[in-house]
């Protein structure tokens, strides 16, 4: 398990908010990108990784930073009727066919959700392993009370009563996979993320919830809540980085 060839996987469309307006994005005074690259460069158990992208400033960009951009995707894989299954099958085989080199695994890293927390993606990656799994995923942990609005208009409780204290509730997990998702390269040409045998990693870190692309939509991406929310945390997420 431990020669498995495993890679980062960082999709970036040119055509989304972001990087329509600049290659290369600042998330209070740091690249946008850094932060992602970062994170899957402190990997201890990643072998390579690549940006998958169809804008050429952003595969500079991504160069400059310590990624690789080997490629540039197609057009079709950047359309929104794209999956990510798709777009992270495309990188394997385009690294098959340009340099011989068979990846097994696949971490799929999205750049909008900047804040990882330290060690995350080698947490998942040896979950997966050591649990035999085919697939898993990053998932925020709560334990807050859910419900669910039937077709018929009735609300419907999940899980346990709201009486329960907090501490005896079973937990829920909201998948939060553009922080990270682990897959078998197998299930991607069956053409799904996820196999047979899925597991998750459980957070309850407040700033890997952040999604800059949260909120309604407006003339720039700066104007997001999510973004603006980004702005706000980013000094504090540093910080905790550096404790």
């Amino acid at each position: 398990m431990t020669d498995s060839k495993i890679i980062a996987v960082i999709p970036i469309r040119g055509s989304d908010p972001e990087f329509a307006e600049d290659p290369n994005p600042m998330l209070a005074g740091v690249p946008l990108l850094e932060y992602t690259i970062r994170s899957a460069r402190e990997s201890l158990r990643l072998d390579r990784v690549i940006v998958s992208t169809d804008h050429r400033p952003v595969a500079e960009a991504c160069r400059r930073l310590g990624a690789e951009s080997p490629f540039l995707r197609p057009a079709e894989l950047s359309r929104p009727s794209a999956t990510v299954t798709d777009v992270l099958l495309h990188a394997v085989e385009q690294l098959k066919r340009q340099e011989g080199y068979g990846a097994e695994w696949v971490v799929k890293l999205e750049v909008t959700h900047p804040f990882r927390p330290k060690g995350m993606i080698d947490d998942l990656i040896e979950t997966a392993l050591e649990q035999g799994l085919d697939s898993a995923f990053v998932a925020y942990e709560e334990v807050q009370s859910h419900w669910t609005l039937e077709e018929s208009g009735r609300l419907e409780q999940l899980g346990q009563g709201v009486d329960l204290p907090r501490g005896q509730r079973r937990p829920f997990y909201r998948e939060a996979s553009g922080l990270a998702a682990l897959t078998r390269v197998e299930n991607l040409k069956e053409g799904r993320l996820y196999g047979n045998n899925v597991g998750l990693v459980p957070l309850r870190d407040l700033f890997a919830l952040v999604d800059t692309h949260e909120g309604p939509q407006t003339p720039s991406y700066r104007q997001r809540a999510g973004f603006r929310l980004a702005e706000l945390l980013a000094p504090g997420f540093q910080k905790a980085l550096s404790l």
